[in-house]
């Protein structure tokens, strides 16, 4: 690694470790224990931050349990890590940075990577991670698992959709009904009789 890139992440990391200085307030600001309290709490949540260059610089309990990879294990590796391989390749974890970086927010619902290779559903949103001055320091993603609710509207759907096949044909069915009952009903008694039964079900 060439000696100005090593001095640039040596810079970010100052800037990083200053920022949560002023956040902890030196370890004796309420406010500051609150954040750290949220960050380790929200389980069902993975909250992530990352440098402008898109490393891992934290990873809360919650993106340990959705995404499998423990906070040791990520920090320093890019996000993309968590991103499916045809995401990667069109460079997805870029273009949301960048998008990001723009708006103030970006959203995103799509499929990402477990640490084992399974894919979850999960919704996201990643914004800009301002020093005091309005530094950029990085971003903040805050990831939730949606598979197992994304499963159950597929099934809704699903369900949905054989109920207006059987709709859809149900026209069909009662007049086939109506039809099998007029020929029930029809006497066998005289051929003639019953060749008048079948015309006249054959013409209704």
């Amino acid at each position: 690694m060439s000696e100005p890139k090593i001095e640039r992440l040596r810079r970010r990391e100052r800037e990083l470790e200053a920022e949560v200085a002023r956040l902890r307030g030196g370890g004796t600001s309420p406010q500051a224990g609150h954040y750290e309290a949220v960050f380790d709490s929200a389980v069902d949540f993975a909250i992530i931050t990352s440098d402008r260059d898109g490393r891992v610089t934290s990873w809360n309990p919650g993106a340990e349990r959705i995404l499998g990879w423990s906070a040791a294990e990520m920090l320093g590796l890019p996000t993309g890590t968590f991103f499916t391989p045809e995401d990667r390749a069109v460079g997805q974890p870029a273009s949301e940075m960048r998008r990001a970086a723009e708006a103030g927010r970006a959203s995103d619902e799509r499929w990402h990577l477990r640490k084992d290779g399974s894919r979850l559903w999960a919704s996201g949103e990643l914004m800009p991670l301002r020093g005091r001055g309005g530094s950029d320091l990085g971003f903040l993603k805050i990831l939730r698992d949606r598979t197992e609710s994304t499963a159950r509207e597929g099934e809704t759907r699903r369900v949905r959709d054989e109920l207006q096949v059987v709709t859809d044909v149900l026209p069909v069915l009662i007049s086939f009904i109506d039809q099998l009952s007029q020929l029930q009903s029809c006497s066998p008694d005289r051929l003639g009789g019953r060749s008048r039964c079948f015309d006249r079900v054959i013409m209704s």
